[in-house]
């Protein structure tokens, strides 16, 4: 009998081809997990209407002008948004309660808080309901997240600008994007030219500004815990929150757990000195990843940057929540939202490679056999 006989052959080139598919099948595996760590901020924030520096909205002294706050996700999902938006206080001045929050997509976290020059806000996408969370409840296409209205206090020779400052930030929730990072890739900023109209008594009055130009922002200077930034549910940790305004009181801090609700505290810990160090107590009953923060606000509105005082608390055990900050559906609106991935390329490319190998050794098997 010969040893290769026409099954033998045959059998034998199956299993060649077999074995030259695991390193094909590894390559595409490896080409998945680089495209899915290749997310890259794309969102654009922009005012309507359009305007640029050559072709300004005009305006007279005197003139309302409202300004719709523009956000184009691109392929991020943005649950939760950060805006400062700055202007020349010469020029404009922001109207009484002039920043209204888009309701129908988004609630204030914070603010608006209104300085002289700029407009603070923190806002989350609305993800709640009565019936509890709803993971739909994100943005993933061109949205107005709300309106800004000026009145035109002074005729300008060039157009003035409206613009979002560096701090301005938003948070994607898609796979890929890390929670902690901004997923914002360009702000277009509005122009208006200003014409000398003079002004007729009938005019919307203009805010005072709140704080006053020389007034200075409250600053974290540490967010320190009592324990490690990781454990297994149900974990207490003790958050302390310190920092100083040079030249006000500070009236509250408030503290973002991450997993839903957000807690002031307005008395103890210095509250009312110009020098706090605020200690506060909360349990993480659920597993995930929390980001979590402190915001101090003085006697006369000014915030601190968030950034400053904030931690990434990872917990492990207890209910399992996708890996991202999500309430029970009792607790207020949450700032994460989690979109269920489906199956990815990555999972069917590494079930191929795992089914061709075990074939490969089952008919190694039969070729001896014969």
């Amino acid at each position: 009998m010969s040893l290769f006989s026409g099954k033998k052959i045959l059998l034998l080139g199956f299993i060649l081809v077999l074995l030259g598919a695991i390193p094909v099948t590894l390559y595409l595996l490896q080409r998945q997990q680089e495209i899915r760590s290749s997310a890259a901020p794309l969102t654009v924030v922009s005012f309507k209407p359009d305007s640029t520096l050559a072709s300004p909205i005009q305006k007279n002294v005197g003139d309302k002008a409202d300004m719709d706050i523009m956000m184009d996700p691109g392929k991020n999902i943005i649950t939760v948004v950060k805006l400062y938006i700055k202007y020349d206080p010469k020029k404009l001045a922001v109207i009484q309660n002039g920043f209204v929050p888009n309701s129908a997509v988004v609630t204030a976290l914070e603010g608006p808080t209104y300085n002289s020059g700029s407009v603070y806000a923190l806002l989350s996408v609305i993800v709640s309901s009565s019936q509890g969370a709803d993971p739909t409840k994100v943005i993933q296409s061109a949205t107005k997240l709300g309106t800004i209205s000026f009145n035109a206090i002074e005729a300008t020779d060039a157009p003035t600008e409206i613009s979002y400052t560096p701090q301005t930030q938003a948070r994607s929730s898609a796979a890929g994007d890390p929670y902690t990072e901004n997923s914002i890739k360009n702000t277009i900023p509005a122009y208006i030219k200003i014409g000398g109209v003079v002004p007729t008594p009938t005019i919307q009055p203009s805010i005072t500004a709140t704080p006053s130009a020389t007034n200075q922002s409250p600053v974290c200077t540490s967010f320190a815990l009592d324990r490690e930034a990781s454990g297994t549910a149900p974990l207490s940790i003790t958050f302390t929150a310190s920092g100083n305004d040079p030249d006000s009181t500070i009236n509250k801090a408030t503290f973002n757990f991450g997993d839903g609700p957000v807690q002031d505290v307005t008395q103890a810990g210095g509250i009312g000195t110009n020098n706090v160090s605020v200690q506060i107590a909360h349990t993480f009953n659920n597993s995930g990843t929390f980001n979590t923060s402190a915001v101090l606000t003085d006697d006369k509105g000014a915030v601190s940057d968030i950034a400053t005082c904030s931690k990434t608390i990872t917990i492990s055990g207890g209910s399992a929540t996708g890996g991202t900050t999500r309430p029970a559906a009792t607790a207020t609106p949450t700032t994460v939202v989690t979109t269920p991935q489906a199956p990815g390329p990555g999972d069917i490319i590494l079930g191929a490679g795992a089914f061709g190998i075990a074939a490969t050794i089952i008919g190694a098997l039969v070729f001896l056999a014969l």
